[in-house]
């Protein structure tokens, strides 16, 4: 259901509801078409999103699909009237935003690169950059602050060591090791800069091949003065496509954007897409985000591939992690990290896995001991419960 938009009476206090699951809502599809359909269509779909929305009052995954909605109709837009020209001056202003402060991250970006590169260590650009700063990109029709370097596992720890060097420093304060037993990736923070250092490009993937190679196809991107690598299209549009499909508070629509755009632009190798579902048990992710955006990249390539990963069968474990990862879990993170200490940990099966989860939430929460855990799952639920809300 579409929110009805706030009166002038209590606009101040109104707010996008949140979402409660990853799939995109009747205003996001709209943005979308009004994006990447053709000519005529996207002009009805913008004209009925206009009529639908408060341009001041948009929800985190619409907002950030501002800056490409100005980049396709920035010339010969023929809606410029005066009852949208607000609007567009708005949208006109989130683009220049994110130009500018692209620049900053891929300066930064580029530095890290340079040090990384120096010291010998493979380094494949991931996120937002990897989108942004190829050749035939515009800087600012992306946001890069989720942009993030991903490395091998065997460098990680001289890979922290250059970046710390630079003032970098991990959000969590562990070994190579304890970092490598309890998650994927880390997030490292520079005065108000943040940047995620990955070994696995996907908490369900421990690789797409290894970061140090890259296929051949592997597009090349621009930093700053620093000339670095990010995944080919296709391996791209496979992990656009997964992480749309993973709820968070302001939707990650902009992900299925993502997709949209590799598949409009590049050659995209279906059976690869295909391969990589299979062996990684992501079938139901890759198939959904594929139906969303299948009508706005009218190929009949898509539609091949989905007709194939339809034909795939989906294990139980596959459709529960699916199921818990799309939606809002008022058990909070708790369920989404079992599914990722699963992945983490393939090789525990029976009593030993359960026996086992206890110290490694302890160990990703800091905690003493196992024993700990269901205080500070009560405390955190507390928390949760005490926060303010927002009036309607």
């Amino acid at each position: 259901m579409i929110a009805t938009p706030p009166t002038t009476a209590n606009r101040s206090h109104w707010q996008p509801p949140p979402a409660t699951t990853w799939q995109p809502t009747a205003q996001h599809l709209l943005l979308l078409q009004a994006i990447f359909a053709e000519d005529a269509a996207a002009i009805a779909a913008w004209r009925t999103w206009v009529e639908q929305i408060d341009i001041e009052q948009l929800d985190e995954g619409s907002y950030w699909l501002l800056p490409r909605l100005y980049k396709r109709w920035q010339d010969g837009l023929p809606h410029r009237k005066d009852e949208t020209q607000a609007i567009w001056q708005r949208i006109k202003g989130v683009y220049r935003h994110v130009w500018s402060r692209n620049q900053l991250i891929l300066w930064s970006l580029g530095e890290a690169v340079q040090s990384l590169q120096a010291a010998q260590i493979p380094v494949v650009v991931m996120g937002g950059a990897a989108l942004v700063a190829t050749p035939d990109a515009d800087i600012g029709s992306r946001r890069a602050d989720d942009s993030g370097l991903w490395v091998p596992e065997s460098s990680l720890g001289n890979a922290l060591g250059q970046l710390r060097d630079l003032g970098w420093q991990p959000t969590r304060p562990l070994s190579p090791e304890q970092l490598r037993s309890q998650q994927t990736a880390v997030g490292l923070r520079r005065h108000s800069d943040t940047l995620t250092l990955c070994w696995w490009p996907l908490p369900e993937c421990p690789a797409l091949g290894r970061a140090g190679e890259v296929n051949n196809g592997g597009l090349p991107v621009q930093l700053a003065n620093t000339e670095a690598i990010a995944l080919n299209p296709t391996d791209q549009c496979f992990l656009c496509c997964i992480q749309a499909t993973r709820w968070q508070p302001g939707s990650p629509v902009y992900w299925l954007a993502d997709a949209v755009d590799l598949l409009q632009r590049y050659p995209i190798q279906g059976d690869r897409l295909v391969q990589l579902a299979q062996t990684h048990q992501l079938v139901l992710p890759l198939k959904s985000s594929l139906m969303q955006i299948a009508p706005l990249v009218g190929s009949h390539e898509v539609e091949t591939i989905l007709d194939r990963l339809k034909a795939l069968p989906v294990s139980p474990f596959e459709r529960a992690e699916f199921a818990v990862k799309g939606q809002a879990n008022k058990w909070g993170q708790l369920p989404t990290q079992w599914f990722e200490y699963r992945r983490l940990y393939p090789q525990f099966a029976g009593p030993q896995r359960a026996w086992n989860f206890g110290p490694f939430l302890a160990r990703r929460w800091g905690l003493k001991s196992a024993w700990q855990i269901p205080l500070h799952i009560f405390q955190r639920g507390v928390q949760r419960l005490s926060k303010p809300k927002l009036n309607p």
